[in-house]
C-alpha cells in the first residue's frame, strides 16, 4: 500500500484483526498531493500506463506540473514508473477500485477539506461562524464522508460492542446518528435488536447496507427528539459533540428518559482531560459546527446524572482517543466509586514509513499536521 500509509498489526483499543478499513496517510503534504491527483482526475487516468506528458496532454492538465506531482506520487508509494511509464501501484489501484473496502482515499479527501477549513480559521475567529460542514455537499462528497467514517470507527467498534454486551436473551439497542452503521453492524452481530436513527440524508447513503446487516432505522433530527422505546441501550456514539452544552444536555436527558430501568445509556466521545487530541478536536468543531465543543468527564457525569443514568464505568475503546461512558438507568451512584477500563492495545512504538521504530505508540499518535486528521471527525 502507499508508503505513507500506516497500519499497525493491530488495531489501538480494537480486538480484531481486520485491518482492510483502518488507513491513516499521516503527512499534509501527501493528504495535499493525493488529493489534487484525485480531484483533476490523474490518479484514475494512472490506472492505464502512459507517460506524464500524455497524462498532462489528456486532462489539459501542465505538463510540468504533473510531472512533479507524478514524481510525488511513485515516492509515496501511491503509483510505480520505469521507462518514461507510470501507472497506479497494485495499492493505487486497491484504493481506486470503486468496490475496495479500502478507505485510504475517503480518508484523503476528507483530511484535505479538513486543512481547508483550518486555513479559514482567522476568519472565523473573527466572526465566530464555522467554515463548513464537513458532511455535506453533493452526493458523491458525501458518500465519501460515509467511507471515511466507517473506516474511523472501525477501529473502535469492536471495543465498543464488547463493553455494550447485550442482556441474557437479546435486548432493543437505539443507535443515535448511527448512519454509516459501524458500530450497528457490530452491535447486531453482539447480539442486539438495533434500530438506528439519524438524519434522512444519511439513512439515504446508507440505509441499504443498514437493512441488509438486519438493522431497522428511523429518520429524525436527534434535536426534536428521539423515539421512546422503550430501550435497553442507548447509545450517543461521537454525537454529543456537534452541538452546545445545552443541545448536549438535552439529548442527554432524552435517551436516559427513554430507558428501561437497569437501561444502559452509553456515550462514546472525545473527551476532554481523558483524550489527547481533545483540545485540537475542540478546533475542528469549532470551525465545522456552529456551536459544537469537545466536553470533559465531570461535565457528561453531571449530564447523566441528572437523566437519571449516574456515570459508572469509563471505557477506553481507542487509548489516548476515545472513550465510551456507561451510566444505569435508576441506579444510585455508589459513593463516587467508578470503574475505569483500558482496552488492551498496541503500545509499542510503530515502524516509521521507511522501517524505522517511532519513539511514540500507536495508539498514541495523531497525524503530522494535528488538528486535521480524520480520526478527529470522529463518527
Amino acid at each position: 500500500m502507499p508508503r505513507g500509509v500506516r497500519r499497525p498489526s493491530r488495531p489501538p483499543g480494537a480486538e480484531t484483526d481486520n485491518l482492510a478499513a483502518m488507513a491513516t496517510v499521516d503527512d499534509w503534504r501527501e493528504v495535499l498531493v493525493v488529493s489534487a491527483a484525485y480531484e483533476t482526475g490523474v490518479l484514475e487516468r494512472l490506472a492505464t500506463p502512459g507517460t506524464p506528458d500524455a497524462v498532462a496532454d489528456e486532462l489539459g492538465l501542465d505538463r510540468r506540473a504533473v510531472r512533479i506531482t507524478v514524481e510525488a506520487l511513485i515516492d509515496r508509494g501511491w503509483a510505480t514508473g520505469g521507462a518514461g511509464r507510470v501507472e497506479l501501484s497494485p495499492a493505487g489501484v486497491a484504493a481506486m477500485r470503486p468496490d475496495s473496502t479500502d478507505q485510504t482515499i475517503a480518508e484523503v479527501l476528507l483530511s484535505a477539506r479538513e486543512i481547508a477549513a483550518y486555513l479559514q480559521l482567522p476568519t472565523t475567529l473573527a466572526n465566530g461562524a464555522p467554515s463548513h460542514d464537513v458532511s455535506a455537499g453533493d452526493v458523491a462528497t458525501r458518500q465519501r464522508f460515509l467511507a471515511a467514517m466507517r473506516a474511523v470507527s472501525s477501529r473502535r467498534a469492536p471495543a465498543t460492542s464488547s463493553a455494550l454486551a447485550p442482556p441474557a436473551g437479546g435486548g432493543r439497542l437505539l443507535d443515535v446518528g448511527g448512519g454509516p452503521g459501524t458500530y450497528a453492524r457490530a452491535f447486531t452481530q453482539a447480539g442486539w435488536d438495533v434500530t438506528v436513527m439519524d438524519l434522512p440524508e444519511s439513512l439515504e447513503l446508507g440505509g441499504a447496507d443498514l437493512a441488509l446487516w438486519g438493522v431497522r432505522q428511523i429518520p429524525g433530527d436527534v434535536t426534536a427528539g428521539i423515539p421512546v422505546g422503550p430501550w435497553d441501550c442507548v447509545y450517543l456514539g461521537n454525537i454529543t459533540h456537534l452541538f452546545g452544552p445545552e443541545s448536549a444536555a438535552q439529548l442527554v436527558a432524552r435517551a436516559g428518559a427513554a430507558l428501561v430501568p437497569g437501561g444502559r445509556l452509553a456515550i462514546q466521545e472525545v473527551v476532554r482531560g481523558l483524550a489527547a487530541q481533545a483540545a485540537l478536536f475542540g478546533v475542528a468543531m469549532l470551525v465545522g459546527t456552529r456551536a459544537g465543543d469537545v466536553y470533559d468527564q465531570a461535565t457528561y457525569a453531571g449530564w447523566m446524572a441528572a437523566a437519571g443514568c449516574p456515570l459508572v464505568e469509563v471505557v477506553a475503546t481507542e487509548p489516548e482517543r476515545h472513550h465510551l461512558l456507561i451510566g444505569v438507568r435508576g441506579r444510585a451512584p455508589a459513593l463516587g466509586i467508578l470503574v475505569y477500563r483500558r482496552r488492551r492495545g498496541r503500545r509499542s512504538g510503530s515502524r516509521s514509513a521507511h522501517g524505522s521504530r517511532s519513539p511514540i505508540p500507536t495508539w498514541g499518535r495523531s497525524c503530522t499536521t494535528a488538528a486535521i486528521h480524520i480520526s478527529w471527525i470522529a463518527r
